[in-house]
């Protein structure tokens, strides 16, 4: 999936494969594999709902449903709500003590925007789970070609897309 290589000549490697990242973090960082375990598990309910409802119609009663009726916290919701509404570097250091082990995570969840202090942002590292599921994608060519593909389809559908241009209004 990924590699974070540090100055001091060391690096982690975050694998697909969730048992062999969680072995040899375990086996560099004693009790930080398992920590790692941990933190996969606590959260991989609630990354399952995000995607869930990421693939379905947005609506408040979709999201209470499935973020609160639903599974997407292990255990109580009230206990694990408070966590969600964190900072993502501040439950980073709920579950690791190895800044080694956070900065790979924290650059992940960095790449949305927020810093990692920033209030309520914790879901930007609570993703994490599924990359050991689906992986990591990025387009052929860079993310770019999103665009590109994007103005492709809109136009071969009759649409036409203006770049540089003032919006004045929406249809």
């Amino acid at each position: 999936l990924f590699f974070s290589p540090f100055e001091d000549g060391d690096s982690v490697f975050i694998h697909r494969s969730e048992d062999k990242t969680i072995s040899e973090l375990e086996n560099k960082f004693p009790s930080q594999g398992e920590a790692y375990k941990r933190f996969l598990d606590d959260w991989r309910p609630f990354a399952s709902v995000v995607k869930d409802l990421f693939l379905s119609v947005p609506s408040p009663l979709n999201l209470g449903q499935k973020m609160v009726f639903g599974k997407a916290f292990r255990g109580d919701w009230k206990t694990s709500l408070p966590m969600v509404m964190k900072p993502y570097g501040e439950l980073l250091d709920m579950y690791f003590s190895e800044e080694k082990i956070k900065a790979p995570l924290v650059w992940m969840a960095a790449q949305s925007g927020p810093p990692p202090t920033e209030a309520m942002t914790a879901p930007f590292l609570l993703w994490h789970p599924l990359y050991h599921e689906g992986g990591m994608a990025r387009p052929k060519g860079g993310s770019g070609m999103l665009t590109q593909a994007l103005q492709k389809h809109i136009e071969a559908h009759g649409g036409k897309v203006f770049v540089n241009v003032e919006v004045s209004e929406i249809l």
